[in-house]
């Protein structure tokens, strides 16, 4: 089993067909002064351990700290807008080659979706 045997299994070695996904966050996010996001995601989902573990701990979540193109991304997910508007509208705002687009979304949002960090539907 290779590298991408295991990417296979992962996925489903399935497409993701961006006129049809419509993407919405499922974790908090804050951006800082720079516009930049940190996605936070919550530690633990036990009871238990939200009541007696994590009182004690420096931080709750888990901080994603995502890059320029990524934050432009996050910041047009909001469970309205296809993979397409969202590509197109990253474009726009940041006005530089993102040369081939639509495969690195394709790609970022299938990590995201992977990681728990979004879920989409179908229009």
């Amino acid at each position: 089993m290779g590298l991408f045997d295991i990417f296979k299994k992962k996925t489903g070695n399935k497409r993701l067909n961006l006129e049809e996904v419509v993407p919405r966050p499922l974790v908090k996010s804050k951006t800082n002064e720079e516009g930049k996001v940190t996605l936070l995601k919550p530690k633990f989902k036990n009871k238990f351990i939200k009541k007696y573990i994590l009182p004690k701990l420096k931080s709750q979540h888990f901080k994603i700290h995502l890059d320029e193109i990524g934050s432009a991304v996050w910041k047009q997910i909001d469970g309205e807008k296809t993979g397409v508007e969202i590509a197109q509208n990253v474009q726009e705002e940041l006005d530089e080659d993102l040369e081939p687009l639509y495969k690195r979304l394709a790609i970022f949002l299938s990590a995201l979706k992977n990681n728990n960090f979004i879920d989409y539907g179908k229009e």
